[in-house]
């Protein structure tokens, strides 16, 4: 059994006993947050867990390279710093999968990091990840469900921040779900930050 932690936020840092010692993953850049900020990682936890759950919890192992090195398919690791510094999203090529962390959501909009002034980071993020998407037949993300429509939910979370990034508003319809709105205000603050003249907008999956 291992574990693969996408990025450091508690959420994706936890463990249960029952699962065994193997190695959890984690980008080199998340283990370092998840020493350096441990107390801060898992404060949200305190009064929800019992302590011997926290005290398992975020104990990581760096990935040695670009790849998985354990005795299954192919695993492409793609680290970018959308939505967080150092997340990771993993590629299996064989079996046309792409495991997003806390992207491509259908239920949840593009949430970047707080400090992501402009959403330089989640735009370049995101692009980064578009010709794996287009190799890519089914998306698991962190929130929401797993989905044969990966393009469709790239070309939606691009065209949201375009949307904010040029007119301060989005008609996207994951605004009105649960806590979205609130969400969709901060990005749109985060957006009002950005420099003028920025280029293009970059193709969709259907261009």
């Amino acid at each position: 059994m291992a574990g693969l932690a996408t990025h450091i936020h508690y959420d994706h840092v936890l463990w249960h006993p029952d699962l065994g010692n193997g190695p959890r993953w984690a980008t080199p850049g998340t283990v370092h947050q998840s020493i350096e900020s441990r107390t801060q990682v898992l404060a949200p936890l305190l009064g929800d867990l019992p302590d011997d759950l926290i005290a398992i919890a975020a104990r990581l192992t760096p990935l040695a390279g670009p790849e998985l090195e354990w005795r299954g398919p192919k695993a492409i690791v793609h680290e970018h710093n959308a939505h967080v510094e150092h997340h990771l999203a993993l590629e299996v090529p064989d079996w046309g999968l792409l495991v997003a962390g806390d992207m491509l959501s259908d239920v949840e909009l593009p949430y970047p990091d707080p400090d992501d002034a402009g959403l330089d980071a989640y735009r370049a993020g995101l692009d980064s990840l578009r010709e794996v998407v287009l190799r890519t037949e089914i998306v698991v993300a962190g929130h929401g469900t797993t989905g044969y429509d990966v393009r469709e939910r790239w070309d939606a979370d691009r065209r949201y921040l375009d949307d904010v990034l040029t007119r301060g508003e989005s008609d996207d319809p994951r605004i009105g779900l649960e806590d979205q709105a609130e969400l969709h205000r901060s990005t749109c603050a985060l957006a009002a930050q950005s420099t003028p003249h920025r280029g293009p907008a970059a193709a969709t999956m259907g261009s």
